[in-house]
C-alpha cells in the first residue's frame, strides 16, 4: 500500500496478493496435488457430499456475519450521512481491535484442542474444554472491558484523529456486543464438531433480523 498503490484499490489488492502467496505455499506443503492425483475418485465421491452438507451452511453463516458487521454502517449512512459512518467505523475498529488482541489467541488455542479431543472420542473432554476456555475468555475480558469503558475517551484521543474522537461514546456499546459475539464462538465449536452447521446458519439469521 505505501510503496505501490496508496489508495482504496491498494487496500484491496494488497491483502489479495498476500493471501495468494500464502495459499501458493500451503498447497505443496499439505501435498494436495499428490493426494488428488493418487485418489481422485475417492476424493471426489467420498468427501464431496460431506463438504456440501457441512460447508454450504457455513457459507451462509459467513454471509450473515458480514451483514451483521456492515449493516449498521448502511443504516447510519441512511439516517445520518456518510460523515458519521466514518466516525462510527473508526471507533468500531478501535473496540474491535481491543477484543481481537485478546480473543483471537485464546480461540486459536482452543480450536485444535477441541477438535483433537472429539476425534479421539472424548465428548466429555470437548465439553470440559469449551467450559474451560469460556472461563479463560471471561477472565481475560473482564479487566479489558473495565479499561475500555473507563478510558474510551482517552483511547480515542490517542489513537484517532481529531475529527473522529467524538464517536468514543459508541465504544462501550460496540465492545459489549463484540464481547458477547466472540464468547459465542466457543459454543460454535461444539456445533461444529457435531456438524450442526445448519443450526449455526439459523442462529446467525436470527441475529441479523434482530440487529
Amino acid at each position: 500500500v505505501f510503496l505501490f498503490w496508496r489508495d482504496a484499490v491498494g487496500l484491496i489488492v494488497g491483502p489479495a496478493v498476500s493471501y495468494t502467496l500464502l495459499v501458493a505455499v500451503m498447497i505443496p506443503w499439505h501435498r494436495l496435488p499428490a493426494a488428488v492425483r493418487t485418489h481422485p475418485r475417492a476424493f471426489r465421491l467420498t468427501l464431496a457430499p460431506q463438504f456440501l452438507r457441512y460447508g454450504v451452511p457455513l457459507i451462509g453463516w459467513m454471509i450473515g456475519v458480514r451483514i451483521l458487521e456492515l449493516s449498521d454502517r448502511y443504516l447510519i449512512h441512511y439516517l445520518r450521512g456518510p460523515g458519521e459512518v466514518g466516525v462510527y467505523s473508526a471507533n468500531y475498529g478501535m473496540a474491535s481491535m481491543a477484543i481481537w488482541i485478546v480473543a483471537t489467541p485464546l480461540l486459536l488455542t482452543a480450536h485444535p484442542l477441541i477438535f483433537s479431543s472429539w476425534e479421539s472420542g472424548g465428548r466429555q473432554r470437548v465439553q470440559d474444554l469449551v467450559t474451560l476456555f469460556s472461563r479463560y475468555y471471561l477472565l481475560a475480558m473482564a479487566p479489558l472491558a473495565v479499561l475500555v469503558v473507563v478510558f474510551a475517551r482517552d483511547l480515542a484521543a490517542v489513537l484517532l484523529g481529531e475529527s473522529f474522537r467524538a464517536g468514543y461514546t459508541v465504544v462501550p456499546v460496540v465492545f459489549a456486543g463484540l464481547l458477547l459475539w466472540n464468547f459465542g464462538f466457543y459454543g460454535h465449536k461444539s456445533l461444529k464438531v457435531l456438524e450442526k452447521t445448519r443450526l449455526m446458519l439459523a442462529l446467525v439469521c436470527v441475529c441479523v433480523v434482530v440487529n
